[in-house]
């Protein structure tokens, strides 16, 4: 009997055992890094918050903090996953930058702040405290050194007689805030310096205006920049530059070959100066030419004073020439044009002279069924030829039949024959030129109709005297619902 408790007692201990894991099982799991715990006074800390969802399904993730509101300013990167949550999907791991700013704290380089951060499931309710640590230190407890990058902007080539503005795009890749950062542009022709203020991690575009001696002669030079604090180079960029003659226009000779609505121009330059130069050759466009002007080599579209012009940068030694060819050809929208408008006299001679469209009208429901509406046959004689016997056939279908009653005016049908399809209407009569006519007759069903109904195309037969043959030309079906 001993021997029995005791077993039982032990079987009760190992399934409490395991158990204890099964329970304590986390639905997710956080961890944090320090990205930046040392900050001066009202600069900002930043911590990278790890969340994994070990559900299998996607979780929402709030994030809030105790001292929230009193001491400290918590932001994510992303202010979206402050504001509504971190959404980690099932089994995966997303990482979330904190960012913590005191509020009015003093500096305390030996002994850390603590911040508790809580991160709650939305799905279940769990929730997780991480506690970091932030040291605030006086402004010279963090020893930034002054890091900037830049990019110089100038032209190429350089026309004396021209103002030009050299710009110094300059970023302060760092924290720390330079106060005095000594600018120089040198070359052997000029130097001009500045002094500028770089915030924090700012970026700024500092311009130097230069101008030149209208006689210097052409000569070519490189440009260089330097960007100095208290003496200590940070930054430094060399570049050519060119000073060029004036810009004498090269001489040009031209050639013309005409064509059947197409012309093509061979334009020669040359540079008859000692010295190499560099010139945009324009070609004027009327407004269409430019959709139908190509050239060799290939020229971009310029505007110039409102108008548009074909532009080559060109660039010649002494002595030498260059051509371009400009083809104008008008031939292709020509072809269209003529294409078009034999298409259009083809369909004028060989379309119907009488167009028939039929539709209903006055549909009347009864009993939530189709029980009666009016037929509408418009015939149009659209030929400038009075048509002597113009036949017009209908059918009525089975189900539905003639009324008797007709619109004042309306014209009769000559003929009605019952056939295996329905009763035919058969009216024939004759037509002036583009003369229009409307016939228009009553139908009722014999029984209401449920749903819709589809009424056959009518026929219009047009004789000919000359031949004694007929052209038949159909109408359009009509489909009526209720």
């Amino acid at each position: 009997m001993f021997l029995t408790k005791k077993r039982l007692m032990l079987g009760l201990i190992t399934l409490f055992l395991l158990i204890i894991p099964i329970a304590c099982a986390q639905n997710f799991t956080v961890s944090t890094k320090a990205v930046k715990d040392k900050v001066i006074k009202g600069d900002w800390a930043m911590f990278d918050l790890a969340i994994t969802n070990e559900q299998g399904y996607t979780d929402v993730f709030k994030l809030s903090s105790k001292v929230e509101g009193t001491e400290w300013s918590i932001l994510t990167e992303s202010t979206f996953d402050y504001a509504t949550g971190v959404t980690v999907t099932p089994h995966a791991t997303k990482v979330v930058r904190m960012l913590l700013k005191d509020k009015g704290l003093e500096a305390n380089p030996t002994k850390a702040y603590v911040v508790d951060l809580t991160i709650k499931s939305s799905n279940t309710g769990e929730k997780q405290t991480k506690i970091v640590q932030v040291f605030i230190v006086p402004n010279e407890g963090i020893p930034y050194l002054s890091d900037i990058s830049g990019t110089l902007m100038v032209p190429r080539y350089i026309d004396p007689r021209n103002i030009y503005s050299f710009v110094v795009n300059l970023k302060n890749n760092n924290p720390k805030d330079i106060k005095n950062l000594n600018i120089r542009l040198e070359s052997s022709l000029f130097t001009r310096d500045g002094t500028v203020e770089l915030q924090p991690e700012m970026q700024k575009g500092v311009e130097f205006t230069v101008g030149f001696d209208e006689n210097q002669k052409p000569t070519l030079d490189t440009l260089t920049v330097v960007a100095t604090e208290d003496g200590k180079e940070l930054y430094r960029e060399t570049t050519p530059i060119e000073i060029v003659s004036y810009r004498i226009s090269f001489e040009q000779e031209t050639k013309v070959s005409k064509f059947f609505l197409k012309t093509i121009e061979e334009i020669t330059l040359t540079n008859n100066e000692i010295v190499q130069k560099q010139q945009k050759f324009l070609y004027p466009l009327s407004p269409i030419d430019q959709y139908f002007v190509t050239s060799d080599p290939q020229g971009s579209l310029y505007e110039k004073d409102k108008k548009k012009n074909l532009a080559w940068d060109i660039r010649l030694a002494p002595g030498e020439a260059t051509t371009l060819i400009v083809v104008s050809n008008y031939r292709l929208p020509f072809y269209i044009i003529t294409v078009i408008l034999i298409l259009i006299l083809l369909y004028l001679m060989f379309r119907h002279p009488i167009l028939i469209v039929k539709h209903a009208e006055g549909v009347s429901v009864v009993e939530g069924g189709i029980k009666e509406f009016k037929v509408v046959l418009n015939v149009n004689n659209r030929s400038k030829n009075e048509l002597k016997k113009v036949t017009v056939v209908d059918t009525i279908p089975h189900m539905i039949e003639l009324d008797k009653k007709h619109d004042l005016g309306t014209l009769l049908p000559k003929k009605m024959l019952r056939t295996k399809k329905g009763t035919l209407l058969i009216w024939e009569f004759e037509m002036e030129p583009k003369e229009e006519r409307l016939i228009k007759y009553i139908v009722k069903a014999k029984l209401s109709i449920v749903g819709s109904v589809t009424l056959p195309p009518a026929s219009v037969f047009v004789h000919s005297e000359k031949s004694g043959r007929k052209r038949k030309i159909i109408s359009n079906e009509v489909s009526i619902s209720e």
